[in-house]
């Protein structure tokens, strides 16, 4: 019997591990056979590559900062970008966020009509799947406003990388615990744990007499959103680390170069096209978080209550919000407090 089971090797369960592992035993699962989630990221010609898509840990909590500077030592880091938009029918690369430098390279100021309808529609109805009128106030307000001479992504915030990547911080934070990698998707239930904390998607839970998985009815559902990222060799000549396609014209959301992003001399550069998720899909990337999907969540959170009760739900997927990964450590630590103190 462990003190606790975290159903998940992300950066949730990290933290969880690393704050709890030497008061209780604790034993983490996941489906995948890597640890670290959405954040794993691998060694290639000197260069860290992330697997699912570029991760940049920025924080305006200075705490969460040193908790994670227990297993890592940080590479300061400042996220350039450059965004192709469509101006007179033709394509324009220009810094991004939009700058006085934007402006410059344009030749003239937009206003913030103009903005929202270059940069911002096209991209997020990509990402999304639904025009930007129709995004959560949650989704619309995380857009980057800037009105600097050049463009800053995280203003005021800890910016930074970890230096030996983030799947070495985040085994560093494992160490000593149990693992299970590459398990079935519901081989969870077959461990038996005093609490668990579930960060996966929770409408796969599986309820005991029941459908077998929640999924299974449509009133409780979720909707998520995936990417499929596909790695290949590219000359990347441009100095920002990511590309972002604005238009509609073109299919898929952004590119990375991760050479350009942790140094080495990678030639990989990843390209992102955002999908819908199918409905069994156990690793989506965003929850939709539509009115909709929140009423469906907030049931979906009493029926799990009835048959796990000494169940949390945690991280991106468990709570169905679009949160970064700094506000998954303090949700994390936070929940470390909970437990201990129960």
């Amino acid at each position: 019997m462990f003190d606790l089971l975290v159903v998940g090797a992300g950066l949730t369960a990290a933290t969880l591990a690393a704050r709890l592992k030497h008061r209780l035993r604790i034993c983490v699962i996941d489906c995948r056979n890597h640890l670290g989630g959405n954040c794993f990221d691998y060694s290639s010609d000197g260069s860290f590559v992330h697997q699912y898509g570029p991760h940049i840990f920025h924080s305006p909590n200075q705490r969460i900062v040193s908790f994670l500077a227990d297993f890592t030592e940080w590479v300061p880091y400042c996220h350039r970008v450059t965004a192709e938009i469509e101006e007179n029918g033709e394509f324009r690369y220009v810094p991004f966020p939009y700058c006085h430098q934007t402006a410059e390279c344009l030749g003239r100021t937009l206003s913030t009509a103009e903005v929202l309808e270059k940069f911002y529609r096209g991209y997020s109805q990509k990402m999304w799947g639904m025009p930007w009128d129709e995004l959560p106030e949650a989704i619309r307000a995380r857009v980057p406003v800037n009105t600097n001479q050049r463009p800053a992504y995280y203003r005021d915030q800890f910016v930074a990388l970890p230096r030996d990547g983030y799947a070495r911080m985040i085994e560093n934070m494992f160490d000593g615990v149990e693992l299970i990698l590459g398990a079935p998707i519901d081989e969870w239930t077959k461990v038996a744990a005093k609490t668990i904390v579930y960060t996966g998607r929770p409408d796969l839970i599986p309820i005991p007499g029941e459908a077998a998985t929640v999924g299974q009815k449509d009133e409780l559902e979720l909707g998520f959103r995936t990417l499929d990222i596909q790695f290949v060799p590219e000359a990347w000549r441009d100095e920002s680390v990511c590309l972002h396609a604005c238009s509609l014209r073109r299919s898929w959301t952004r590119k990375t170069c991760f050479a350009r992003m942790t140094g080495g001399r990678s030639d990989l550069v990843s390209t992102e096209t955002p999908l819908q998720a199918a409905p069994d899909d156990p690793t989506p990337y965003y929850p939709i978080e539509i009115p909709e999907n929140q009423h469906r969540y907030q049931r979906l959170r009493a029926v799990v209550a009835r048959y796990y009760p000494r169940l949390h739900l945690a991280g991106r997927l468990g709570s169905y919000r679009y949160f970064d990964m700094y506000q998954a450590v303090g949700q994390a630590l936070a929940l470390a407090e909970k437990i201990t103190s129960s």
